[in-house]
């Protein structure tokens, strides 16, 4: 009987040395911290992630929401959904109309019409991830170009020679 409790102990004292020398359950990461509000049915807010929309507001647009300004080829429009912007025949290119074709919020899409049959088109698909003024496109000398944006708010210059 001396025996068995002799490797009964020696048997215990192995498992409590693994057991010590193994990997702890607890995660060595600082805990996270979360601050209540003051008064009951306060809310709190998360600062916003560094995709987040710019903060700074948007500035005017100089022809506003004017896509009528467009036709003489120059113009800085805002625009939050699809829209159609005319251009004038006897200007220098091929292009008589352009378009927004498509506002879903970090996703803008335009493109060039010569007489409603269209000439080219591109959509950016993540605004944020070029910035502003940064993006653009041209065709036949008429060109769009990212001036500023927020999440399904764009001022975009139009202009063509």
């Amino acid at each position: 009987m001396k025996r068995t409790g002799s490797l009964f102990t020696l048997a215990a004292a192995t498992l409590l040395a693994f057991a010590a020398c193994g990997p702890s359950d607890e995660d060595d990461s600082p805990e996270p911290t979360t601050t209540a509000p003051d008064e009951i049915g306060a809310t709190s807010t998360q600062a916003p992630s560094p995709s987040a929309s710019p903060t700074a507001a948007l500035p005017e647009a100089a022809d506003g929401t004017d896509y009528g300004a467009c036709y003489d080829g120059s113009c800085e429009v805002f625009v939050t959904a699809p829209v159609e912007i005319p251009l004038d025949p006897g200007l220098d290119t091929e292009a008589t109309s352009a378009a927004v074709t498509e506002v879903d919020g970090w996703v803008i899409g335009v493109a060039f019409f010569a007489d409603g049959r269209p000439l080219g088109s591109v959509t950016w698909n993540d605004a944020r991830a070029n910035g502003e003024g940064t993006m653009y496109t041209t065709y036949d000398g008429a060109s769009f170009e990212l001036v500023a944006y927020a999440e399904g708010e764009y001022v975009i210059a139009v202009s063509a020679p």
